[in-house]
């Protein structure tokens, strides 16, 4: 048998029982996400009892939100976990564990030993936690790999030919640490539409809250002034600012006959530090979210604090520098590609309209 022949049947990853798996562990992780959504918000407590295990349980009226999750799980189940373990995710995962833990014991020891402060600080130890936690992502998924050659100019792999402007290897490229433009592209718009659904979500919630006088899904102000909150940070940063970044990454380099942006990897790192920069901003959630708006402002940003650290605000703080850290990266990568890379031919006045539109 030739090897041209068995190669679909080793390329096949489907498996029913991955599939089954997934969408038990789907429906189990969107249940408890909706709970702690619900309890965060102020409309349901783990005081109520049998209420709260219904609630958790996904059998409740949200039962549609526990199916999305679970029918999302069986994909991901179907179609192989494998494909998400050589993506790195599972050492994403972990490494986003192990940075935190670190990070955090390394900032409580120079504290203790060096300094002569009290070890522990939720507040510092949070943010030093959920740096390190970042840095353990991007090694998990691939984005460290040959720094030190890419910056003494050594040849590597990620300076293969971009020409194709494409996924290599199909869908499954979608999921990797890709330096191709056109994959980045696709990333950075899927993302963004993800976070702009999960915002979109919370307006649909407001706009229900204000149908009526008085309150209708929850226990009082404080969760109302959470939930816009977060709708609006995540609307500005996750999908108005960054949607287009993936627009340009699909067509800049193809619109002024560039072969790819000028720094493939920055190009990439770009889109997974959006990707956990979003996390981040969901991440308070379940810290106990800020209530001042999207600006954050003080003296509102710093109301009911009495003296202990809001972690909900150091979120905001956090996934404002991390999404901004992002954004950096991208324009330098624009205007160096824009600049340096242009055609023969291309001048700068003979650029299309969108081209300019991102350089400027």
């Amino acid at each position: 048998m030739s090897a041209a022949a068995t190669t679909p049947a080793q390329n096949r990853t489907f498996s029913p029982l991955g599939g089954l798996i997934g969408f038990a562990l789907g429906w189990v992780i969107f249940s408890l996400v909706l709970f702690g959504f619900r309890a965060w918000a102020g409309g349901v407590s783990l005081d109520d009892g049998f209420a709260a295990l219904v609630g958790i349980s996904g059998i409740s009226g949200y039962s549609w939100a526990s199916l999305i999750g679970g029918l999302l799980g069986a994909f991901g189940g179907f179609v192989g976990f494998d494909v998400f373990r050589k993506a790195g995710f599972p050492r994403a995962l972990l490494g986003a564990a192990v940075g935190y833990a670190l990070v955090a014991a390394l900032v409580m020891f120079l504290r203790d030993v060096i300094i002569g402060w009290e070890p522990y600080s939720a507040g510092v130890v949070y943010v030093a936690g959920t740096l390190g936690s970042y840095f353990g992502v991007i090694w998990g998924i691939g984005g460290w790999t040959s720094w030190w050659d890419y910056s003494s100019g050594k040849p590597t792999p990620e300076h293969e030919d971009h020409s194709g402007h494409g996924a290599v290897n199909g869908w499954k490229s979608y999921f990797t640490f890709n330096t191709d433009h056109k994959v980045i592209g696709v990333q950075y718009l899927v993302l963004t539409f993800l976070f702009m659904l999960i915002a979109g979500a919370m307006a649909e919630l407001i706009r229900a809250e204000l149908a009526n006088p008085g309150i209708q899904f929850f226990a009082d102000g404080t969760g109302y002034n959470r939930v816009v909150s977060l709708h609006g940070i995540m609307m500005l940063l996750l999908f108005i600012i960054p949607v287009f970044a993936g627009l340009a990454n699909f067509v800049l380099p193809i619109m002024i006959g560039a072969p790819d942006m000028a720094f493939p990897k920055l190009n990439a790192l770009s889109f997974w530090t959006l990707f956990v920069g979003g996390f981040v901003f969901l991440s308070a959630i379940p810290l106990g979210a800020f209530q001042a708006g999207w600006t954050n402002y003080a003296p509102l940003s710093i109301s009911g604090n009495t003296g202990s650290v809001n972690l909900g605000q150091l979120a905001f703080v956090l996934g404002v520098q991390i999404a901004g850290t992002s954004s950096i990266m991208t324009a330098i990568n624009f205007i160096v590609t824009i600049v340096a890379m242009r055609a023969p031919g291309m001048t700068m006045w003979r650029m299309p309209l969108l081209v300019w539109a991102n350089f400027t």
